[in-house]
């Protein structure tokens, strides 16, 4: 004679392990963070507290947000190991962003800038014939007030440095 009791100890407790398994399998993945790249350099990496963590949304936001605002870098959004977003950064004229990069020697011209922006640096080398490549030196208060614009007329290898951003048309 079968216990009835028995058996529906048996069902309930593999009804149990079943759902504890499907939940297992089905729950979302642990939040690991949002990182941001430019020009496939990582520029965000929030802290692993979970405080700081981006949401999805979130990350979705600041994505959009660089990628509008940042059209001379290529940007790329991961969220928790997925990629969001991936653009290439903009060639129009001739050439794109550099961050982080000197292209030391070869000036023709170089000048103080009223306005701290490598933008206008960029857009006055587009605007030259004789211009190939263009650094914009970052100010630094230990040591410049003003930032600087450096026009070249061939293209010095590049040097990784956050001094600069630089160029190549």
């Amino acid at each position: 004679m079968i216990n009835p009791i028995g058996l529906l100890t048996i069902f309930a407790t593999a009804s149990l392990m079943t759902a504890v398994a499907f939940a297992q399998s089905t729950a979302p993945a642990p939040n690991v963070g949002y990182a941001l790249y430019f020009n496939d350099k990582l520029v965000v990496l929030p802290d692993q507290t979970s405080e700081s963590l981006y949401t999805r949304e979130q990350a979705d936001q600041n994505c959009h947000w660089n990628i509008k605002n940042k059209p001379y870098v290529h940007v790329r959004c991961v969220y928790n190991g997925e990629v969001l977003m991936d653009r290439p950064a903009a060639t129009t004229g001739k050439f794109r962003m550099e961050l982080d990069t000197d292209r030391p020697d070869a000036n023709y011209r170089v000048f103080t800038m009223l306005k701290p922006d490598p933008e206008v640096c960029f857009n006055t080398c587009s605007q030259e014939p004789r211009c190939q490549a263009w650094t914009y030196y970052k100010i630094n208060s230990a040591s410049r007030y003003n930032a600087i614009c450096a026009l070249k007329d061939s293209v010095p290898h590049p040097m990784a440095s956050d001094c600069c951003i630089s160029g190549v048309k």
